[in-house]
């Protein structure tokens, strides 16, 4: 249930809760040789799907900044999937970030322009638009990961804590490029949002009231389109690809295996 703001204030789920699968959770989390494998293989993930979405984006323009990116991004996944450590593996994916946002930025058309993420609160139009895509995307994954019997908070790319859903944010990593962030180049590119979507601020910018309609109807159409599911080979959408992948990693997790995230293809 959400407020005004979109903001939650509170969650209906379902009883009982999965205590083994719990469990799995947990000794994957304490277990420091599982951890690492599996933070791995989403940090590589990530990494992957930001190269493959500059691919797709760049294939007409073959500009050099993003071919010289994705060369970055290609170097850093390889690097991640044999981190020595979980700071270090985190770092592969901070300097993978590094690359990959200036690269973004580069393709944006209609004079939009975009070099770093800045977060909270965003100070022009794209970064508004990444923040709101990307607190989507958490819901949807959210809702996955309660619906395939996980509990959020266990998580090993991204640190338990008090009111963290570090699951929430591993599984998520998938899903940041083709879903939010090709969402949000989508809507520049396309004119679907233009300076007067958009309110000044002392600090920053937020939604007008038309822009803020625009995003979510245009976030909904995002979500209803076909994407096959790589598991399978059976055509979905979002919302089934992102429960397919929750309940995949529930499996994985009792059959004691590491779980191996959705790939975009090139």
């Amino acid at each position: 249930f959400l407020d005004g703001r979109g903001d939650v204030v509170a969650t209906l789920s379902p009883t009982p809760r999965d205590a083994a699968l719990h469990l799995e959770q947990a000794r994957q989390s304490l277990d420091a040789g599982r951890r690492l494998a599996q933070a791995r293989a989403i940090a590589a993930g990530r990494l992957r799907n930001a190269h493959a979405l500059l691919k797709r984006l760049d294939r007409r323009r073959r500009d050099p900044v993003v071919a010289e990116a994705c060369d970055a991004l290609h170097r850093l996944r390889r690097r991640a999937e044999h981190g020595e450590t979980l700071d270090a593996v985190r770092g592969f994916e901070g300097a993978g970030a590094a690359r990959y946002w200036p690269a973004l930025g580069r393709c944006l058309l209609h004079g939009w322009t975009h070099d770093k993420r800045r977060r909270h609160p965003a100070r022009d139009p794209v970064n508004a638009a990444f923040d709101w895509a990307a607190a989507l995307l958490l819901r949807e994954v959210h809702a996955a990961v309660t619906r395939a019997g996980l509990h959020p908070g266990f998580g090993t790319l991204h640190a338990e804590g008090a009111g963290q859903e570090a699951l929430v944010y591993d599984l998520a990593e998938a899903f940041r490029a083709p879903l939010a962030e090709g969402f949000v180049v989508y809507l520049f590119n396309n004119r679907i949002l233009g300076e007067d979507d958009f309110t000044p601020l002392a600090e920053g910018v937020r939604f007008s009231g038309p822009g803020g309609r625009a995003f979510i109807g245009a976030w909904e159409k995002w979500l209803a389109r076909s994407v096959r599911n790589p598991r399978s080979g059976n055509a979905t959408v979002w919302r089934g690809l992102i429960l397919a992948e929750a309940r995949a990693c529930a499996a994985a997790l009792r059959a004691g295996e590491a779980f191996v995230p959705y790939v975009l293809d090139f």
